[in-house]
């Protein structure tokens, strides 16, 4: 179509479809002008985000690391002193037999004394007559 005639067929129209055509156009350049920083300013966003949800992944890293850490430590010192306890009551019984045994040999000695005091006794009493 010539130039001629679209610009008869704008006459025709009248001076609305020169306004729609106008504000159609500002709207472009202003969607041109604007979009462009906002759309980088999303994308910006976006990465700032993702660094984010990096660095948090690595933090949940770390953080399952030390629990398992903890927990490590915790059962390693938990089996310390189970056997530490172990130990103590192996110590206690032991201790409570040689009770028993020095209590035992006390009387044997306490008997034996007894005996030899007894002997002496009668030793002497038969050096008398």
């Amino acid at each position: 179509m010539p130039e001629s005639e679209m610009l008869k067929l704008l006459i025709a129209q009248g001076a609305g479809i020169v306004c729609y055509g106008i504000l159609i156009y500002a709207l472009v350049k202003l969607a041109l002008h604007f979009g462009k920083p906002f759309i980088e300013a999303q994308r910006r966003q976006a990465q700032a985000m993702l660094e984010q949800a990096l660095s948090m992944k690595t933090q949940a890293e770390c953080l399952g690391v030390m629990k398992d850490s903890i927990q490590e430590f915790v059962l390693r010192d938990n089996n310390d002193h189970r056997e530490i306890l172990l130990n103590m009551q192996v110590i206690i019984r032991e201790v409570a037999q040689l009770g028993a045994e020095v209590k035992t040999q006390g009387e044997a000695i306490k008997g034996i004394a007894e005996g030899a005091a007894q002997v002496k006794s009668d030793g002497r009493a038969a050096e008398a007559v």
